[in-house]
């Protein structure tokens, strides 16, 4: 079993959540390989050390066991982005089951390194992982668009600024994908 050794912080701003080369962080980065899909392993196992922060070795390696979990399931229960943010690859995107007629889930990718998004599903609400199945194919396909088009890596850029989206009074509508009351901030 791996040493305990000082966990990582993590904050809001980008490139800030700093993760040891420890004997833990090997030790999940060797246990990922190959199971995350085309998001790099590394960035899998510094979002599980980021979230687990303060735990134990159990609790890392029981986190990282459950969002590789959801890596296959996104695959196996062929979760398809039914759409996208127009031109941009972070933003409010729609996801379900393959061939579902059911109501797709709203999934908000707000940034991939670190790694931030929400979805509306229930598992997502109920996990304190930060990832579901929905979040990891919405991950999955814009890393791999990234790498294609070498898109900027942790904000959409407008007008040469950085902008965030910031949620006030998030409102919408069950008829169809459109934000209400949400604004781009600098």
């Amino acid at each position: 079993m791996p040493n305990r050794t000082p966990q990582p912080r993590r904050s809001s701003q980008p490139n800030a959540t700093t993760i040891p080369e420890s004997e833990t962080y090997q030790t999940l980065l060797t246990h990922a390989q190959r199971r995350t899909g085309g998001v790099p392993a590394e960035r899998v196992v510094q979002h599980v050390l980021s979230v687990t922060q303060g735990g134990d070795w159990p609790v890392q390696r029981d986190a990282l066991d459950a969002v590789l979990r959801r890596f296959a399931s996104s695959h196996i229960d062929e979760i398809q982005i039914v759409r996208r943010p127009r031109g941009r690859l972070l933003g409010l995107y729609a996801t379900r089951r393959r061939g579902s007629r059911a109501r797709p889930y709203r999934t908000l990718l707000r940034r991939i390194q670190p790694l931030d998004g929400s979805c509306e599903c229930a598992d997502f609400l109920r996990n304190s992982l930060g990832l579901c199945k929905h979040l990891v194919a919405v991950l999955e396909d814009a890393v791999s668009k990234r790498r294609r088009v070498g898109v900027e890596r942790h904000a959409v850029a407008v007008g040469g600024r950085r902008q965030a989206l910031a949620w006030i009074n998030l409102e919408l509508s069950t008829q169809n994908f459109e934000l209400q009351n949400a604004r781009m901030t600098a």
